[in-house]
């Protein structure tokens, strides 16, 4: 594939990757897949060939210091939707592990500024009593309106609301370092509002686009992660009707 060739910019390939597939989107159209199915957008293309350690980190953890560095490496945290996604990552990860915060918190000098804005995001979904002594030395004096920005925000990321895709893909990096499917219950719960959606005017609204993300993504990450499957089998089993019906869609079920 033309994008891994050797010697390609990292940042274009982070680019790429970014992109919706429209080519796979035109073959799952002809083969009758749903619509929504035909932008799967897989959340972690966004990174470099290291993501596939972020996806799978719940089952297979490795040193997250090694991860920080191959993104920052990589430029991947120049963009701002993929900065989130990432500070999710992190941040639930330094919640639940305090070697891991310690660890993440080693690599700040060696990061670029990119990187520092990303951990300073991931210090503040983490929690803790120690944000502010650590957003000083990841944020400069300059850097004060991030700093606001930051702090007014939800420590918590399962009170920020789902209506854009910023925040999916946050729930999704959540997902990734935790295997908690409380966040893949979230998504499964956006995804059926299209239920309700059955009408040209409230298709055309952004509560539909976000509904179509969300079956989209579960389309994508179902079939390579069996606790992704389960809970919407679990759904399924207490679906009806339409419910039903975009359930058996994302299940790839007739």
């Amino acid at each position: 594939m033309m994008l891994r060739k050797k010697g390609a910019p990292a940042p274009l390939r982070v680019i790429a990757f970014f992109l919706f597939p429209a080519l796979l989107g035109l073959l799952l159209c002809a083969q009758g897949a749903p619509a929504w199915a035909a932008q799967p957008n897989r959340l972690t293309k966004s990174l470099p060939l290291a993501a596939r350690d972020m996806e799978f980190y719940y089952k297979k953890p490795i040193p997250p210091a090694g991860l920080l560095r191959a993104f920052d490496a990589a430029d991947s945290f120049r963009s701002g939707e993929t900065r989130l996604l990432a500070a999710a990552f992190f941040g639930e990860l330094m919640r639940g592990d305090g070697a891991a915060k310690r660890e993440l918190m080693a690599q700040t000098k060696s990061l670029s500024a990119d990187g520092r804005r990303m951990l300073a995001w991931a210090v503040h979904f983490s929690g803790g009593t120690d944000e502010g002594a650590l957003l000083d030395g990841l944020l400069s004096v300059g850097e004060s309106p991030l700093r606001r920005q930051i702090e007014r925000s939800p420590a918590r990321i399962d009170r920020w609301e789902m209506s854009e895709a910023t925040v999916l893909r946050m729930y999704w990096g959540c997902f990734y370092a935790s295997g908690d499917t409380l966040w893949v219950d979230r998504i499964i719960a956006q995804a059926l509002r299209l239920a309700g959606m059955n009408t040209q005017a409230r298709q055309a609204g952004k509560g539909f686009e976000i509904a179509s993300t969300a079956a989209a993504t579960l389309y994508d990450m179902a079939p390579r992660h069996s606790a992704v499957q389960n809970r919407l089998a679990a759904a399924l089993s207490r679906a009806h009707g339409a419910e039903a019906d975009i359930l058996r869609q994302i299940l790839r079920k007739k």
